[in-house]
């Protein structure tokens, strides 16, 4: 069962990216109430500044992530927080991921770090400095260990009923085996053999991230993916 991690390039592909986060934001965790179109997206999938990362198994989207450039209809995570005070003067190039998930077979794999590394690599492309992020608090830790840094305690955003830590990264602090993996990125595809899917991830040699739990083991963060921007 080999899985194949690349972009999201055609019409087709996309929308097979709204159908698949709906399968698990919506009839697999329950997050999200059902709708009669059954997919989940909005309006930052309109834009040219946003890319998706997907992962594929047989043809199908089992998991993605979502990276936006910001422009000046800002990124996802501004809808939630104002990150201006915390960014430098003035504001360099940065981005923002959200809409992280995994269908639950492929959870606790190398996944997370392909996917996320391809996006972080395509953010580099585009002089990217850092990234900003609002999380669900369960996974602030894993996203620390990674690089982020916590800007302010919980907060509940009501006009969208969710609760989020905002986070900021400097590219410069993020985790070394991550940021080597991102900055190899060219664009190509990266394949994942069915004897490297559940591997120890190089790049968190002592924090491996995983999703599908809501708890922390001794040396291994796992991180539970969300409907809510995660990152």
């Amino acid at each position: 069962m080999g899985i194949t991690v690349r972009f999201a390039e055609t019409a087709k592909e996309i929308d097979a990216v709204f159908l698949a986060r709906y399968r698990v934001f919506v009839e697999s965790d329950r997050y999200i109430q059902p709708n009669p179109d059954k997919r989940i997206l909005d309006r930052f999938d309109a834009f040219p500044t946003t890319r998706n990362v997907i992962a594929e198994c047989n043809g199908r989207v089992v998991g993605g992530v979502r990276f936006t450039d910001h422009s000046e209809v800002g990124t996802p995570p501004e809808e939630f927080f104002d990150f201006r005070p915390f960014l430098p003067r003035p504001a360099p190039p940065f981005g923002a991921g959200s809409m992280l998930f995994l269908e639950r077979p492929f959870r606790r794999s190398r996944l997370v770090f392909a996917m996320m590394g391809m996006g972080y690599g395509w953010g580099l492309q585009r002089d990217w400095t850092h990234v900003v992020g609002v999380l669900n608090a369960r996974v602030v830790e894993g996203f620390v260990a990674t690089g982020y840094r916590v800007l302010a305690e919980e907060r509940f955003e009501e006009r969208k009923r969710l609760s989020f830590v905002p986070v900021l990264l400097d590219v410069t602090d993020l985790d070394r085996d991550l940021l080597d993996f991102a900055s190899a990125q060219t664009g190509d595809p990266v394949s994942i053999m069915p004897d490297e899917f559940r591997a120890p991830l190089p790049a968190f040699a002592s924090h491996t991230a995983a999703v599908g739990e809501d708890r922390f083991h001794h040396e291994e963060v796992v991180i539970e993916p969300s409907s809510r921007p995660v990152f």
